[in-house]
């Protein structure tokens, strides 16, 4: 408990001193302030905002990950001139104003989809075009590639009104642009960790010598080496996102995404909500059977205490999905809690 309320102060600290360095860093005329940004899932998060007093855009960027940049060593100087880079881009980009927002010509290549709990979200959603699937509901964004960052909004009912369009037409747009803006990609886990832990060993290599560190990188080595072998009788992890890494847990309703994986490795699917980003998919060859069998309703008991314990001590807040696994039967194409 003291180490979170130290962590906590620490942050407020970062924040007033990060509004300062802002402020300075700002041109003459430019308003700078921090506000608080409901997300879902109930969270309210930090955000800080710039605008220029004769514009029409108030670009606003999330504090946390830049608290994260400066625990990590990144100094406030440097934080806030990456700030006001990304902020003041956006403002002095003659296509990005207010009147570019409100032609839905000039916006209907960038809506996309993505996917949130429902339950936790009713309140939110009751000004946002949705549709219901499963425990789950299917928001819409305007998703617009900045080069090195994305510029994203969720889109809002009154947004309907202002394009002149109706939520049938909404989501065709997306269905089409959500797998071409952000292309799913299916890899073994094994591969990822292997990969991260392969990363982590170039980085020790370059780093001090000792004893400390000879240890460490035989360590990951070791891990890299385990990684690498196949355990026979273990099925295989899988991890479902789009080639961004945002929001791809969506990729789950993309059509003919689950179907072909499953034909591909001859299975049923388990498909397990890591969070908003991505999905685990464990074929069910080993758990198979009936649906009403003792067997079956124990392992999907099983199955949601582990997500639930999961979701509750790892996965940051505002990225829960679901606290229930979903099965993908290749014979119906059908995906089910």
């Amino acid at each position: 408990m003291k180490q979170q309320v130290t962590e906590e102060k620490q942050y407020f600290e970062f924040l007033r001193a990060l509004v300062r360095q802002v402020q300075d860093l700002a041109p003459e005329g430019t308003a700078v302030c921090s506000r608080k940004i409901r997300r879902i899932n109930g969270c309210i998060i930090d955000g800080l905002q710039i605008r220029r007093r004769d514009s029409t855009l108030s670009p606003t960027v999330y504090v946390r990950p830049y608290f994260s940049q400066y625990r990590n060593g990144t100094g406030i100087r440097e934080l806030a001139e990456n700030i006001c880079r990304i902020c003041l881009d956006t403002e002095e980009n003659p296509e990005l104003n207010l009147e570019f927002f409100r032609n839905y010509s000039n916006l209907k290549g960038t809506i996309a989809y993505k996917v949130i709990n429902y339950a936790a979200n009713r309140e939110l959603l009751a000004d946002i075009p949705h549709i219901r699937v499963l425990d789950l509901a299917v928001v819409y964004y305007c998703l617009i590639d900045r080069d090195e960052y994305f510029t994203s909004f969720v889109i809002r009912s009154r947004d309907l009104k202002t394009w002149g369009i109706t939520e049938q037409k909404l989501f065709r747009e997306a269905a089409v642009n959500t797998p071409k803006l952000l292309p799913p990609r299916v890899r073994p886990l094994n591969e990822i960790l292997r990969s991260m832990m392969e990363e982590h060993i170039r980085a020790l290599e370059l780093g001090e010598d000792g004893e400390d560190a000879l240890r460490d990188r035989h360590f990951c080595r070791e891990e890299a080496r385990i990684l690498s072998q196949d355990d026979e009788g273990v099925p295989e992890i899988y991890v479902l996102t789009n080639e961004a890494k945002i929001q791809g847990a969506a990729c789950m309703l993309y059509e003919n995404v689950l179907k072909e994986f499953a034909e591909k490795i001859g299975s049923d699917l388990i498909v397990i909500p890591s969070s908003v980003h991505e999905v685990l998919l464990l074929p069910d060859k080993v758990f198979r059977g009936p649906s009403e069998s003792r067997m079956h309703q124990e392992l999907i008991r099983d199955f949601d205490r582990m997500v639930c314990d999961v979701n509750r001590t790892e996965v940051v807040p505002d990225e829960v999905l679901s606290d229930h696994v979903y099965f993908y039967l290749r014979d119906e194409q059908k995906l089910s809690l």
